[in-house]
């Protein structure tokens, strides 16, 4: 990707919680870091999950003031070469409550990036750990986003989440416009993919049969305990690929992930 070129805005986003969407988050921004891209990760989940694995939840100035800038600014924390995090904030919820009366209250993410677009050049790509919800602040990482990426579970009535997020989505791009020119500010790519997805049992199979035909499904995560515990474990794959005793004992999965990994992002890098 080029330097020059504005980095590309990727929300992780879900309805319900348990699904791995920040665990797939985390995974997905570390293998870029480790394909040599710069990644942004802003933590916009009060449950600050990405933010704790990063060890950097104490921070004062966290994302919150994305939203409310009368109030202080948000800082970049760099957390290793080529990464670095805004991170999350507790207290989300009150500022979801803040913005209710707010005019451009969908659009504070969005101005903030306009606002700070010379420093955020730098970076490849923005990714975003949203609240598994479709509140103001997902809202937010909506408009800003390039593309959308949300986790399909193999449980009970997981599969009908995806219409309903589609269905809230266009619903945000009816209300979400241009009053001039009549153009939505969503123009957001969405995307759904299998996770947790395992060989042997009778739901996971079923799921995999309906996702396969799908044109917005770009892929399977297959059901890796490694890939489950490396949020809780401050390690992720893309590091345990490089342990000897890893990598021979789970190869074929570590190639599963970089396949699907390099598919999500030669599409992200098409548009």
């Amino acid at each position: 990707m080029s330097k020059d070129s504005v980095p590309k805005a990727i929300a992780f986003v879900a309805l319900k919680g348990g699904v791995g969407k920040t665990t797939s988050a985390y995974n997905y921004g570390e293998w870029l870091v480790n394909h040599s891209k710069k990644v942004l990760f802003i933590d916009l989940d009060q449950n600050c999950d990405l933010s704790q694995t990063l060890q950097s939840y104490k921070a004062t100035n966290t994302v919150r003031y994305i939203f409310q800038p009368e109030d202080g600014h948000a800082d970049i924390i760099n957390i290793k070469p080529n990464l670095d995090l805004i991170t999350g904030d507790p207290d989300m919820e009150d500022v979801e409550y803040d913005l209710a009366l707010k005019t451009n209250k969908y659009m504070r993410l969005y101005l903030w990036f306009i606002k700070n677009i010379d420093s955020l050049m730098k970076y490849d790509y923005i990714i975003m750990d949203c609240h598994p919800d479709f509140g103001t602040i997902t809202k937010n990482a909506i408009i800003l986003s390039d593309v959308l990426l949300s986790p399909i579970t193999p449980q009970k009535a997981a599969y009908n989440k995806k219409g309903i997020l589609r269905e809230r989505i266009s619903e945000l791009s009816q209300e979400a416009i241009d009053y001039k020119s009549g153009d939505t500010f969503v123009t957001a790519k969405l995307w759904f993919y299998g996770n947790n997805i395992a060989h042997n049992t009778r739901a996971s199979r079923e799921l995999k049969a309906q996702l396969e035909n799908e044109k917005d499904v770009i892929g399977i995560i297959p059901k890796r305990e490694i890939f489950n515990t490396s949020l809780t474990d401050n390690i992720p794959i893309a590091e345990m690929e490089k342990e000897n005793s890893k990598y021979s004992r789970f190869k074929d999965f570590f190639s599963e992930m970089n396949d699907f990994y390099e598919k999500v992002t030669t599409k992200i890098n098409s548009l």
